[in-house]
């Protein structure tokens, strides 16, 4: 156990890495909970934990490692930054201990020093590092004299270096905890749970000390009060309350008060108090920690127009050689794409293969972004060739070929496509300029929806088509029904004139983005037929469509704005029976309305409907999703019907798929949605995708969505009323 914690205290970081206490392979939920908070790159696990076992616990905790390393096989394999380089860009002058030829030395307190202090010989520092700090040689000569030392000459802890420019996850504990410098003291040959309470509260608040505790055996500490300037160690680390707390978990009360009625006979310059935590760890505030810790490693950032380019790795704040093949260190990248004004900060499922982006080992972690591991190579040509691999791409790889933790990839699916369904639906949205705030103004507005769904299911002669008398006849009679008062000109705004004008600018926003399509209905004089024309094919003369005979342009005939088949098509079709039948599209849509304005923070991507091939030479798909997308870096999958009993047609054929494409995904939340609900069948399925992932380990969210009904949304909105 001190083999280990000295190894993670010679690495960049290290000192903040948690080291967790199992029973065989089982972990207390106290334990659970605190190893949750933190989002390791690598995970060791130790010779009697399996590696099913630590899988487990990934998946439960929705860790994402870059690799799973056993301890047994791995013990000198410790991926990071020797701690060393960060000497130089300390401000102040330090000084540190140097160990010379005392590897024999016959003391207990030799693994005293070596734990706390790091005073080992295996570790040193080249001269080209030391610049203003200085080093003290300890040997045999002065080795009786290392308290002495500590204090007159202000040595500073090894173990500070690797605590050094990072912003590590400090943990608020909730209530009360002694802040007080400890000794925590254990039996030699029972010290296990003494190590993981000294290790792990490093991670926690309890105070601005460089060193926060020692670690002590009851025989080294027999050894050390035999000594005057141990004396002097214990007051410089009492602080201005000259008190020190004994913690020991292995002895007894009665062993406990005899050590602390010898250290208090042994210097009375310093109080000594027996304090026993009332559990560790502690219990946690909140989940944000500490932010005043902040890392002094630059940024950089780079503007590129293409999707494959080279990223600069920003310059370390201290000089680095590699020297072996664990020197490692990792790198956050942030992506955001701006277009047209809108700027998407993207977020990448968990089990995107990092890889697809760089050449080299990543993760994705917790907050979804991804991480580059820099080795050798990378951080000697200082650039790192990057794809922006778009969306679709990304889901394509999560589909077909998901990042698997320590296995080889298994691919179930073969192929991702777009289909006739997910077509419409894009076109249908860049009609309304891929906006979604736009397109709620209209989907959410009861007039204009019902308008659209009106002049989709009609059955009159060139039922899509309206002129602007029609429009206005209609929203002025449907606003007198619901109560509003029209006055007159400039008493209110709420007038006709006011009204016209409000609808004339709606309706030419809606013309110039072709949602309506602008021409003329034209009757026939031989055949009778009511045609419309586009503005296209208007000259003074037009040739009927029904009976080819020429037609004078008649004077003064009104425009007719015909709905654009891509509005109707995604509202719905009729059977070959004239039946009218709902598009789920429109569904679809409003579900993704329904994500969009739960998004924050700039992060939106999705999909439309999209169909999953087990065998590319198939003709048929072997299922589909209707929704695909990333929100607030979670990613989202989901089934639409228009009505909900069609959750349940084919035996839940539609369910079951999706439970199968969400165990090979993984998403964090699972959201089915209709229209219509009839005989509350939504939270019928809803209780079926539940139970159909009660015995998952890492449990997707389920959400029901019931789409919004429209609204009338007057008299306040200039889309009515203009001024």
């Amino acid at each position: 156990m001190t083999e280990l914690m000295i190894r993670c205290m010679r690495l960049w970081g290290g000192r903040y890495n948690p080291i967790i206490p199992t029973s065989g392979n089982s972990i207390s939920d106290e334990w659970k909970n605190f190893m949750g908070r933190f989002d390791p790159d690598y995970i060791y696990y130790g010779e009697n934990i399996s590696l099913d076992f630590v899988l487990g616990i990934i998946d439960e905790l929705k860790f994402n490692p870059i690799e799973l390393l056993s301890l047994k096989e791995e013990r000198n394999n410790f991926k990071g930054v020797n701690s060393k380089y960060l000497l130089p860009i300390l401000r102040d002058p330090h000084t540190f201990f140097k160990a010379s030829s005392i590897w024999d030395w016959d003391s207990p307190l030799k693994e005293y020093y070596q734990f706390n202090y790091l005073l080992d010989e295996s570790h040193f520092f080249e001269d080209n590092l030391l610049g203003k700090h200085q080093l003290v040689t300890i040997s045999k000569d002065n080795i009786g004299n290392l308290d002495k030392l500590l204090h007159e000459q202000r040595v500073t802890n090894y173990s500070y270096l690797s605590t050094v420019n990072i912003s590590p996850l400090i943990l608020r504990p909730q209530g009360s905890v002694f802040r007080a410098f400890e000794l925590v003291i254990a039996d030699k040959n029972n010290c296990f749970q003494e190590l993981i309470y000294h290790w792990n509260k490093k991670c926690f608040e309890i105070g601005y000390q460089i060193l926060a505790s020692l670690f002590i055996t009851v025989e080294q500490l027999e050894e050390l009060i035999k000594t005057e300037w141990f004396k002097q160690t214990l007051f410089d680390h009492s602080g201005n309350e000259n008190r020190i707390d004994i913690v020991s978990f292995s002895l007894s009360g009665e062993e406990t008060e005899i050590i602390r009625a010898k250290l208090q006979d042994y210097t009375v310059h310093s109080k000594f108090v027996i304090t026993q935590p009332f559990q560790f760890p502690f219990d946690i505030m909140d989940e944000s920690g500490r932010s005043d810790l902040k890392s002094k490693e630059r940024q950089a950032i780079q503007v590129n127009s293409s999707t494959e380019y080279f990223i600069n790795l920003p310059v370390l704040s201290f000089h680095k050689d590699f020297y072996s093949n664990t020197q490692q260190y990792a790198i956050e990248i942030d992506v955001s794409e701006i277009s047209k004004g809108k700027r998407n900060n993207r977020r990448f499922p968990t089990n995107t293969k990092a890889e697809y982006f760089f050449r080299g080992a990543g993760r994705i972690d917790k907050s979804r972004r991804l991480v580059a591991l820099v080795d050798e190579t990378i951080h000697e040509k200082a650039i790192l060739d990057f794809n922006n691999v778009d969306f679709f791409k990304n889901v394509e790889q999560v589909v077909t070929s998901p990042r698997i933790i320590n296995k080889r990839d298994q691919r179930i699916y073969s192929d991702c496509a777009y289909n006739d369904g997910s077509n419409r639906l894009l076109q249908f949205l860049g009609l309304f300029e891929n906006s979604f705030l736009l397109i709620e103004d209209f989907l959410h507005d009861k007039f204009w929806n019902d308008l659209f769904l009106e002049l989709t299911n009609n059955a009159k002669v060139e039922g899509d088509t309206i002129t602007f008398d029609e429009l206005y006849e209609r929203c002025y009679a449907l606003m007198v029904q619901q109560g509003i008062q029209f006055g007159e000109h400039p008493e209110t705004r709420i007038n006709v004139d006011n009204l016209k004008l409000g609808l004339k600018s709606t309706l030419q926003g809606l013309a110039e983005n072709k949602v309506f399509l602008i021409g003329y209905n034209s009757k026939c004089k031989k055949c009778s037929s009511k045609i419309w024309y586009s503005l296209a094919e208007i000259t003074n003369m037009t040739i009927c469509k029904g009976c080819s005979n020429e037609n004078y342009f008649t004077i003064e005939t009104p425009i007719s704005y015909k709905l654009n088949h891509l509005v109707k098509n995604n509202y719905g079709m009729k059977s070959e029976k004239g039946v009218f039948v709902p598009d789920g599209n429109l569904t679809a849509i409003n579900t993704l309305l329904y994500l969009y304005n739960r998004s924050r923070a700039g992060n939106f991507e999705y999909l439309p409907q999209i169909d999953v091939y087990e065998d590319h030479k198939a003709g048929k798909p072997k299922t589909d999703l209707d929704v695909v997308s990333m929100v607030n870096g979670k990613l989202y999958i989901g089934e639409c019907k228009h009505s909900s009993p069609l959750f349940f047609e084919s035996s839940n054929k539609s369910l079951d798929n999706l439970l199968t494409l969400a165990s090979t995904i993984k998403p964090d939340k699972i959201i089915i949605s209709c229209t219509v609900d009839s005989h509350n069948k939504l939270d019928k399925a809803v209780k079926y995708l539940k139970h159909g992932v009660s015995k998952w380990i890492n449990k997707p969210e389920i959400i029901g969505y019931l789409t919004h009904e429209p609204t009338y949304q007057w008299p306040n909105n200039f889309r009515y009323f203009y001024h």
